[in-house]
């Protein structure tokens, strides 16, 4: 369950659930929703309550996907695809908005150097294919890693995750940070 502020006493908020992909296809309702993940703490169940008192609040279900492999563009054709067009992933990061950022930031810079679209298709790739690969990879199995159903796999991945030595995780956040050759 997460949290976001957008603006004042207005917040979006998400949640997450295993279940078979279309098992909501017939909608959920406020009441049904807040049901579902009353068993958090801290500030969920007063979140939830407003959502179920609130009358323009609504809902929007989506079953999580991932694209196997991202598809930049196809020189050939003069089609260049960025953001989630391009490599839609899992929220498990929150990298979608920065990675279509860091998209057009170098197809403009790209632009500024390329005449010949197919060429600027082709270079725009090799530029970017390893880092989105390797973005939504770590999205992907980050959610696998937390959305884990067995027990005994859920307390062993705790404990690891305790016993990660203090900064490891701050230089795996660096790694998604723009490249400095990329700025």
């Amino acid at each position: 369950f997460g949290i976001a502020p957008v603006k004042k006493n207005r917040v979006y908020c998400y949640a997450t659930e295993n279940a078979p992909a279309g098992s909501f296809s017939d909608g959920l309702d406020k009441r049904s929703f807040a049901e579902r993940f009353r068993e958090f703490n801290g500030p969920v169940p007063a979140i939830l309550d407003a959502l179920i008192r609130d009358e323009e609040a609504t809902l929007i279900h989506r079953d999580l996907a991932d694209l196997y492999r991202a598809v930049l563009g196809f020189p050939e054709s003069h089609v260049l695809l960025i953001g989630d067009a391009a490599h839609a992933t899992t929220p498990n990061l929150g990298q979608g908005a920065a990675m279509g950022m860091e998209d057009a930031k170098i197809l403009v810079s790209l632009l500024r150097e390329f005449e010949s679209i197919p060429q600027l298709i082709r270079r725009f790739i090799e530029l970017r294919q390893k880092r989105v690969e390797m973005i939504r990879s770590r999205s992907f199995w980050l959610g696998k890693i937390n959305q884990l159903e067995n027990r005994a796999l859920r307390r062993l991945r705790d404990t690891a995750f305790r016993c990660v030595p203090e900064g490891t995780a701050e230089r795996g956040l660096i790694a998604l940070l723009l490249e400095p050759e990329m700025i």
